[in-house]
């Protein structure tokens, strides 16, 4: 196993509502104990709820807590200092997406090996205290005019791009950090915040700094983080896990894993059965070895293993952890069944109240990963795995988007399940899911494309989708009308998401008809149309005959 790079720190942190009803900061640390195949380093947040939004507190426990989940489930590959920001952005999108989200400044401070990575947005601040002074390491995002500082410019849901400030520095054992909140620093003069901050013992010196400010008149919640290193590993960094496994043959070992089987083998990745020492069975996933210096393929693998160990649930394919792992793989739990895919080339039949539960278990799935911000990006039968006690789970991460994250680092899915706009450079999206779900269950129910198959070098035709009664009759009218929704050409004209479509599914709901008026109208222009192309048809027609 890599050497762990985990500092030895002890800390304290005191938080207090002070004059006003409610106390709207938040607080985490986490202090790996080392056993975590993460090796992650300790991680510090404070963050601030602004009073004046929806739910500032809402915002600023949130905001804590799902960087914090975000943070711990990265790979050993991805840098801090790299990441840490994007997190930031990932946590704001998601805080603009919902409605009456509330708004929330956030401070960071990462310690991994000997190195701290410290990003803020808002005005909570980080300060390094030494030598009897306090040296602020963050940066304020409020106006700069007189009578203003205190009014945010950048904030976790304030409406507007994200730019998280970010610093990197290396430390020595005996460094002392804190994070501390305006009701804190904007109240106590610089010296008096350097005299507290230094107090031996993190608690007493966090306690001495929130009683400080609100002792002084602070009017605000007054927060402090105090953080004292006590050790340090040898090593600044985790060693990387090297190159791709060179044999997948059963017989063959991997980091203790016996293989058994072959299950998949494609010019992109391998999939294979293995055994650990305890008996337990597993699956092992991996890149080609084509793929070995492709570094946007690699980063693809490292970006799935995020996506599975931050998104574990009954939907999605479980991540395993393994305690030595020298090469790059990911190991997931092994279920007995076939993917919907091989399913169909059994000559499985489908009935119609069977494609209505893989429906509705289909768009459950999808619905959690789209409002955590997750867009699959590669929906389809070879992708959706059903096991023998009838859960459905979604495989193949390798072309997921997560905003202000994870790009896609190869072409978004398979032709076939692709929307239209995905041909014109869109990016995956919820909306994109909805299709390639459509067209999915399309397939599986018919064995047909709604819009005929496509090989890679095709692009869709401007054509309307064959229904799919014509193939299958025992289909009910109100189920056909929601796929012909799902698989329509233009966006705004599916499901806005799978959530929405999962409810109509619920209800047997047919896609609503225009209006009587708005079919009135329709027909009205219909006619006009006609009579245009008659008069313009005879006027041309005398145009030949004086000719």
């Amino acid at each position: 196993m890599n050497a762990p790079t985990i500092p030895c720190v002890a800390w304290g942190v005191a938080s207090a509502a002070g004059p006003k009803p409610a106390n709207q900061d938040a607080w985490f640390v986490v202090e790996p104990d080392g056993s975590s195949p993460a090796r992650r380093g300790v991680l510090a947040l404070l963050a601030d709820g602004v009073s004046g939004s929806a739910d500032g507190a809402r915002a600023a426990r949130e905001a804590v807590r799902e960087l914090a989940a975000d943070f711990y489930a990265a790979p050993e590959r991805w840098d801090a200092a790299e990441f840490l920001p994007k997190l930031f952005s990932r946590r704001h999108l998601r805080l603009c997406a919902t409605e009456e989200s509330g708004m929330s400044t956030l401070a960071a401070l990462a310690l991994e090996g000997r190195r701290a990575v410290i990003a803020n947005v808002g005005d909570t601040r980080v300060y390094r205290v030494a030598g009897g002074v306090c040296e602020c390491l963050s940066v304020d995002h409020v106006h700069t005019q007189p009578g203003m500082r205190h009014v945010l410019t950048q904030a976790l849901g304030l409406a507007g791009a994200l730019d998280p400030a970010r610093r990197v520095l290396d430390v020595a054992p005996g460094a002392r950090f804190v994070l501390a909140t305006d009701g804190v620093w904007a109240v106590l003069e610089p010296a008096s915040l350097a005299e507290l901050a230094s107090i031996a013992d993190p608690q007493a010196a966090a306690d001495a700094l929130v009683c400080a400010a609100l002792s002084a008149g602070g009017q605000d919640n007054a927060s402090a983080l105090v953080l004292t290193v006590l050790s340090l590993p040898v090593h600044d960094s985790p060693e990387d896990d090297g190159a791709l496994p060179a044999r997948l043959a059963p017989g063959d070992e991997v980091d203790g894993l016996a293989v058994l089987e072959r299950l998949h083998d494609s010019p992109g990745g391998r999939v294979v059965r293995v055994r650990g020492a305890d008996g337990d069975e597993c699956l092992l996933k991996t890149l080609a070895p084509r793929l070995a210096d492709d570094e946007a393929a690699l980063a693809g693998l490292d970006s799935e293993e995020w996506l599975l160990r931050r998104f574990a649930g009954p939907g999605v394919a479980e991540w395993r952890p393994h305690a030595v792992r020298t090469q790059r793989y990911l190991l997931l739990t092994h279920h007995a069944g076939a993917t919907l895919a091989e399913r169909r080339e059994r000559r499985e039949a489908w009935s119609v109240p069977q494609a209505l539960g893989l429906t509705g278990k289909l768009l459950k799935s999808l619905a959690w990963l789209h409002g955590e911000g997750v867009a699959h990006g590669d929906i389809k039968p070879d992708n959706l795995h059903l096991s023998d006690d009838g859960a459905l789970r979604l495989l193949d991460f390798g072309a997921a988007r997560v905003a202000g994250l994870i790009e896609p680092v190869r072409a978004a899915g398979t032709p076939s399940y692709m929307a239209p706009e995905l041909f014109c450079g869109a990016p995956v999206s919820e909306a994109s899911d909805v299709y390639a779900a459509g067209v999915t269950v399309y397939w599986l129910l018919t064995g047909h494309y709604p819009y005929g198959e496509l090989e890679a070098f095709q692009r869709p035709v401007d054509a309307k989708p064959v229904p799919p009664s014509r193939y299958r009759p025992d289909l009910p009218a109100w189920f056909e009308a929601q796929l012909l929704k799902a698989v329509a050409r233009e966006p705004r004209d599916r499901y806005p998401s799978a959530g929405a479509w999962l409810i109509a599914l619920g209800r047997g709901d047919a896609p609503a008809r225009p209006s009587p008026a708005k079919r009135a109208a329709l027909a009205l222009w219909q006619q006009i149309a006609l009579v245009s192309l008659a008069l313009n048809l005879l006027l041309f027609y005398l145009w030949a005959l004086a000719r």
